[in-house]
């Protein structure tokens, strides 16, 4: 059988380390692949265009909402953020795995749009360790911080609108049992096609 597309959207608290163990699972699988989301939001260091983010000008992203090329988009810590439709649909449609990274209002614009996507809510065991993680960085100042954190004690609040939870204590594991729900999911009987005739054949 083939395997099917699937769209995983991720969320979790900034600190979290979300990229970290998505990078790692899918580095470790062709198959899986990051949607590569638009920002307004000025590049970190080593962040490249159009790998980690499509960085965007506020005029460009507003061009982008105007002509429906967006999936969902929300403001987030001062800066707008957006996924793009084609090049999801595209890859689902090829049979990729692809994978959202975006914070859980837009996580729930996805949802309303698209009901079989896989919700996962990804976060460390405590939030002493999200808010260790953010002064790690070293890319915000303390206002920030203050305002990340806030957004994710009220984002833990909507953890039961997800499908799954994994608990980031290691790179490994976390990444470990993002594959198995994406291989659980991709043997429900729902999303395999045409199962009755290539068990007749």
């Amino acid at each position: 059988m083939n395997k099917t597309g699937l769209l995983l959207v991720v969320s979790g608290p900034s600190g979290a380390g979300k990229s970290t163990v998505l990078r790692h699972l899918i580095d470790h699988h062709s198959n899986i692949m990051f949607s590569v989301s638009a920002t307004t939001r000025p590049p970190r260091p080593q962040e490249e265009h159009g790998v980690h983010y499509r960085f965007v000008s506020e005029e460009e992203f507003s061009e982008l909402i105007m002509n429906d090329e967006l999936l969902e988009y929300v403001n987030y810590a001062g800066n707008r953020y957006g996924t793009l439709k084609k090049p999801v649909f595209d890859s689902i449609k090829a049979g990729k795995v692809v994978v959202l990274d975006i914070e859980e209002r837009g996580a729930f614009q996805i949802k309303s749009g698209i009901s079989d996507c896989i919700m996962i809510y990804l976060a460390p065991s405590d939030m002493q360790e999200v808010e260790k993680r953010l002064r790690m960085r070293g890319t915000e100042n303390e206002e920030h911080i203050a305002q990340r954190l806030s957004l994710a004690y009220a984002q833990r609040e909507h953890i039961y609108s997800y499908d799954y939870y994994v608990c980031n204590d290691s790179i490994e594991e976390a990444s470990r049992k993002l594959l198995c729900i994406i291989e659980a999911e991709q043997c429900k009987i729902a999303r395999v096609p045409n199962i009755k005739e290539e068990a007749n054949a």
